[in-house]
């Protein structure tokens, strides 16, 4: 019983381990935060510059 207990808790820290390993990728972060932007832009009613923009524009 203790064997399978050892080696649970092994496993355990072997996937935490390797879940720290894991970096940051800036430039996805970036790229989903510049959407972000566009999409709340998109869902809403037209205001300020995107006013003058006719529905065609908003296709692109």
């Amino acid at each position: 019983m203790k064997k399978i207990r050892i080696i649970c808790l092994c496993m355990v820290f072997a996937a935490v381990a390797n879940a720290q390993q894991k970096k940051f990728n800036k430039p996805l972060a970036d790229s989903l935060e510049k959407l972000v932007v566009v999409d709340q832009v998109a869902a809403y009613i037209p205001t300020g510059e995107y006013k003058k923009h006719t529905p065609e524009q908003f296709e692109i």
